[in-house]
């Protein structure tokens, strides 16, 4: 006897598309004083897709997120999902020797990263590996 699982052939993506459908006004996450609908949050994620594809990121690539843990940061592991990129979270807190280790053993071909978080300037240990 097999039991059948109900999200078994869902994706991420689509489970995100779903929701929207069945329910566009409800609240999807809250950072602040901000809101993000399930609509809003769905569309973002189409707008933040297209653009990674155009950016050259394919089906498959590993993506390094090195970025707090903002809204937008959720959009684009939605994103990346989306258009079947593998995401590799990477630490606030890593060095940048370790991160240099972790680009390595990941595979990672493309860097998304955010301003920085306390005193680490992501963008400058990025440019410098």
């Amino acid at each position: 006897m097999t039991t059948e699982l109900p999200l078994r052939d869902l994706t991420i993506g689509g489970l995100l598309r779903r929701t929207a459908l069945q329910y566009p006004e409800n609240i999807a996450m809250m950072s602040g004083e901000e809101t993000w609908t399930y609509s809003r949050f769905d569309q973002c994620a189409d707008l933040a897709a297209r653009k990674l594809l155009t950016a050259g990121i394919k089906p498959g690539d590993h993506v390094g997120l090195w970025t707090d843990t903002e809204p937008e940061e959720v959009v684009l592991y939605y994103a990346l999902a989306r258009i079947g990129a593998i995401t590799c979270f990477i630490n606030t807190c890593i060095s940048p020797s370790d991160l240099g280790k972790i680009i390595k053993r990941s595979d990672i071909e493309h860097m998304l990263v955010g301003w920085g978080y306390q005193e680490t300037n992501f963008p400058r240990i990025v440019r410098k590996l």
